[in-house]
């Protein structure tokens, strides 16, 4: 189950439900694209991912990107 509270007026929302470093379900997904979508800035509280768990839920959603200024360089796989 996904919940979402929107955090602001016209862009933002909290979601809360699924863990996003284990597989998400048939229903989870689809509802996190779309409040992504409608949304464009969400937030996922409480999870304890690391680095690799959040760069395979954040593929989900398409290509990341290395911020250059960042203290050390994220795995590409």
């Amino acid at each position: 189950m996904v919940d979402v509270e929107k955090l602001g007026p016209l862009i933002g929302a909290d979601v809360s439900g699924p863990v996003i470093s284990k597989e998400l379900s048939a229903e989870e997904l689809p509802e996190i694209e779309k409040t992504l979508a409608k949304q464009a800035v969400i937030v996922f509280r409480h999870q304890n991912n690391s680095t690799k768990q959040q760069l395979s839920f954040a593929r989900r959603f398409g290509h990341t990107e290395n911020n250059q200024h960042a203290q050390t360089a994220l795995p590409r796989n």
